[in-house]
């Protein structure tokens, strides 16, 4: 994998986690809890929706 490569993966699971954050918990990754983000984290590697 290259550096561009690596970089855009990680900007994907940037903005997909974002994403999920704001359909399950209606408010940006940032002001989120911990056991909040960890639901999200999770959601973000399986690549689901709750």
């Amino acid at each position: 994998m290259t550096i561009k490569q690596m970089y855009f993966s990680i900007l994907y699971l940037t903005e997909y986690s974002e994403e999920c954050s704001m359909k399950i918990f209606g408010k940006p990754t940032w002001e989120l809890t911990s056991e909040e983000w960890d639901i999200v984290e999770r959601e973000t590697e399986e690549g689901v929706y709750l």
